[in-house]
C-alpha cells in the first residue's frame, strides 16, 4: 500500500513514503521529521548533576527519569538511573546501604529508597537512645552582645563543576577565590588564571593572595572583646623569628610549675608530645616510695650541750592566743604529737619557753614553734662549715638537667637524746610539751641539719646542698642525671630520711634555687623576687631602709649600676637623724627601674 501526496498522484521527493507498520511507527516519525533537535551531550551533563538535594525521593526519581528521555541512554538507560540514584540521594546512610547491595537493579533501588525514609522515622519509636548517635550535630553558642549566627549544612557529597568542587546545599561555601582574591567563581572565568605571582614567579594566582607571603604566622589578640572565648578572625603576620613560651602544669611531677617551650601548631585542635620530651620519663617515686612517705628519724640522736655558767629560764604562763585560732593550735599540736614530734611533760622543769604561731600561706594552717631565745644563749653552737650561696651557684654553672629535693620537715627527722628532751620545752594553753626532735627555732639545728646531709652524701658527685636545699644535677646527659638521681635516693632510704613529694621537682632544664633562676645558659636572678622588689614601699625608718639595701644588694653581681644606686641610701643611714624628704624618694624610683630589666 502506498499513499499519494494530497493530490492524488504518487508522491514526489518532498515526503518518503511511509510503509505499512504499525501506529507506533508512524508516530515516531513524525516526531523525527516535526521534533526539535536535542544536543545529547548537554542532556547526559545536565543528568550527571542531578540531586535530590530538599525533594522527596519520588520527586528526584521522577527528575532522573525524565532526563534519561533526553539523553538517548539506550540499553543502559536503567542502569543510569539507578546509579545516579545512588550518588545523588542526600542521606549518606542511604547511599551506604545501596552501595553494599551486590545485585542492586533499578525497581529494587527505588524500593530500598520507598521504604528507608518512613522505617528511619520509625526508630525514634523503636531505639529512642541509639537514634541520631552516629549523626549528631554540634552546637555553638555565642556570648552576650552576639549576633545568632546560623548554618546549616546537609549531608550532601561535593559536585563538581569545572576544577572547582563545591558543595550546592552547605552554607559554608568558599567566599573568594584562591587565586584572585576576588568572589567565588569557576577556575575557567578566573582573572587571574594566566598571571605571574611578582612574588614567588608563578603562574596561576596574584601577589595578594599568594602563600609564600604568610608561611609563619602568629596569632594577634584584639582588644576589647565582651566575649573572649569568641575567635573571629586569624590573621597571617610574617614574622622571622617565632617562639611561644607557656607554662603549664606537668602531670608527670608534683613541681607546681614548669616551663615548658612549644611551637604553636594553628591547624591541630589538641597539641601533642611525648611523655619523655614531657619530662615524665622516669617515676623516682615509684621506684622509691620508701623516701616520699610519711616523717622520717635518723638514727643518730643529738644532744644540746649546755654552757657551765647557765641560767635556766621558764616562763610558766603561756602566749595568749586569739579565740578563732584556740582548734586550729589544738589541731596542729596533736598533729606533731601523733607524729611523736612533741610529747606531753607533767613533770617539773627548769627551762621552758613560750608557744609562738607562725601563720602559712593557708590561713587554716600555722606552724607551731618555741621562742627559745633564753635557750639559745645557754646552748653551745656546734658551728658545721657551709659554703655560701655564690659557691654554691658556681658549682652547678652549665648543668642541663636538674632535681630539686626537699626534705619533709628536715628538723623533724633529727631525734634528741633523753638527756636533751626537756630543754626545749614551752607551754601552751593545752598544757606543757617537750620536743623529741630537734626544735625550729634552735641555734643550732641548721648546723646539726648541715652535718647530717653532708654525712649521707659524702661522696656523691653532682650534688649541691646549702642547708635545707638540694639540687642534683648533670652537664652531660639526661642517663648521667638519673644515675645520680637514683644514687641520691639510696643514700637517703639507708639513712631513714624522707623527701616532701609536693615539692620535690625531677629532670628539670630550669629550676630555682637559692633564690635564683639556673638552666644551660648560666644563673639568673629570679623574676618573682624582681617583682616583690618594685612593690616594696618607699622606707620610712631605718630598719625598712635596711631591709631594702639587704634585698637588693643580692643584684649587685648582675649589674654595675646596683651598687651605684645605692650610695644616696646608703648616705641616710649615717645621717644622725633619719630625714626621708620628697628628693629622697628619687633613688629609690632609680633603683626599681634598674631592676625592672631582670624581669624580661
Amino acid at each position: 500500500m502506498t499513499q499519494d501526496n494530497g493530490l492524488g498522484g504518487k508522491p514526489d521527493g518532498s515526503a518518503k513514503a511511509i510503509p505499512e507498520d504499525t501506529h507506533d511507527n508512524l508516530i515516531n516519525a513524525f516526531d523525527t521529521y516535526f521534533g526539535v533537535r536535542t544536543n545529547t551531550i548537554v542532556e547526559r551533563a545536565k543528568f550527571n548533576k542531578l540531586a535530590q538535594g530538599n525533594d522527596g525521593i519520588d520527586v528526584f526519581i521522577n527528575k532522573l527519569y525524565r532526563q534519561a528521555e533526553y539523553c538517548n541512554y539506550g540499553a543502559l538507560r536503567e542502569e543510569l538511573i539507578h546509579g545516579r540514584l545512588v550518588v545523588g540521594v542526600t542521606d549518606d546512610s542511604l547511599s551506604k546501604k545501596l552501595q553494599s547491595e551486590l545485585d542492586l537493579t533499578l525497581n529494587t533501588a527505588v524500593d530500598i529508597c520507598r521504604r528507608y525514609k518512613p522505617a528511619k522515622q520509625a526508630q525514634t519509636v523503636v531505639r529512642p537512645s541509639i537514634e541520631g548517635s552516629s549523626e549528631s550535630v554540634d552546637s555553638v553558642k555565642h556570648g552576650k552582645n552576639r549576633k545568632s549566627m546560623k548554618a546549616t549544612a546537609k549531608n550532601v557529597r561535593p559536585i563538581t563543576t569545572g576544577a572547582v568542587s563545591y558543595n550546592p546545599y552547605s552554607a559554608s561555601q568558599p567566599k573568594a577565590c584562591h587565586r584572585c582574591g576576588k568572589g567565588f567563581h569557576p577556575k575557567s572565568s578566573c582573572p587571574a588564571i594566566k598571571s605571574v605571582c611578582n612574588h614567588c614567579r608563578k603562574i596561576g594566582h596574584w601577589k595578594s593572595v599568594c602563600r609564600q607571603l604568610s608561611k609563619v604566622s602568629e596569632v594577634q589578640v584584639a582588644e576589647n572583646i565582651s566575649t573572649p572565648h569568641f575567635l573571629g578572625e586569624v590573621k597571617p603576620v610574617k614574622v622571622d623569628n617565632c617562639s611561644w613560651s607557656v607554662r603549664i602544669n606537668n602531670p608527670f611531677s608534683d613541681c607546681p610549675e614548669v616551663i615548658s617551650v612549644f611551637k604553636l601548631d594553628t591547624g591541630a585542635a589538641v597539641s601533642v608530645c611525648s611523655v619523655d620530651s614531657f619530662g615524665g620519663k622516669h617515676d623516682f617515686k615509684s621506684e622509691y616510695p620508701e623516701v616520699f612517705c610519711d616523717l622520717g628519724k635518723l638514727a643518730d640522736p643529738y644532744t644540746i650541750q649546755k654552757r657551765d655558767d647557765a641560767k635556766p629560764v621558764a616562763l610558766h604562763i603561756p602566749y595568749e592566743v586569739s579565740m578563732p585560732r584556740l582548734q586550729i593550735v589544738k589541731k596542729q599540736l596533736d598533729d606533731i604529737e601523733r607524729k611523736e614530734v612533741i610529747s606531753k611533760v607533767t613533770v617539773p622543769t627548769d627551762w621552758c619557753a613560750g608557744m609562738v604561731q607562725v601563720p602559712k600561706a593557708d590561713q587554716n594552717q600555722i606552724r607551731i614553734c618555741a621562742d627559745f631565745t633564753n635557750l639559745n644563749k645557754a646552748v653551745r653552737r656546734n658551728t658545721y662549715p657551709s659554703t655560701s650561696v655564690d659557691s654554691s651557684l658556681a658549682k652547678i654553672s652549665g648543668a642541663k638537667f636538674m632535681s630539686k629535693l626537699d626534705a619533709n620537715s628536715g628538723y623533724y627527722q633529727i631525734p634528741l637524746s633523753d638527756e636533751s628532751r626537756l630543754l626545749p620545752k614551752f607551754v601552751t594553753p593545752f598544757g606543757r610539751y617537750c620536743y623529741s626532735r630537734v626544735p625550729i627555732g634552735l641555734v643550732s639545728a641548721g648546723d646539726i641539719f648541715q652535718r647530717c646531709i653532708y654525712n649521707i652524701l659524702e661522696g656523691l658527685d653532682g650534688v649541691v646542698c646549702h642547708i635545707n636545699d638540694l639540687l642534683v644535677y648533670s652537664s652531660v646527659s639526661e642517663q648521667e642525671h638519673d644515675d645520680r638521681v637514683r644514687k641520691v635516693l639510696q643514700r637517703l632510704r639507708v639513712a631513714g630520711m624522707t623527701l616532701n613529694a609536693k615539692k620535690c621537682c625531677f629532670s628539670q632544664r630550669s629550676t630555682k634555687f637559692l633564690g635564683h633562676l639556673v638552666d644551660a645558659e648560666g644563673v639568673r636572678p629570679d623574676p618573682d623576687r624582681i617583682r616583690d622588689i618594685q612593690n616594696l614601699a618607699d622606707p620610712t625608718n631605718v630598719t625598712e631602709l635596711q631591709s631594702l639595701l639587704g634585698t637588693v644588694n643580692q643584684l649587685g653581681k648582675f649589674s654595675p649600676r646596683i651598687t651605684e644606686l645605692m650610695i644616696p641610701l646608703r648616705a641616710v643611714l649615717k645621717s644622725p637623724h633619719w630625714i626621708w624628704m620628697l628628693l629622697r624618694s628619687k633613688p629609690c624610683l632609680t633603683l626599681s627601674v634598674n631592676c625592672r630589666r631582670f624581669c624580661v
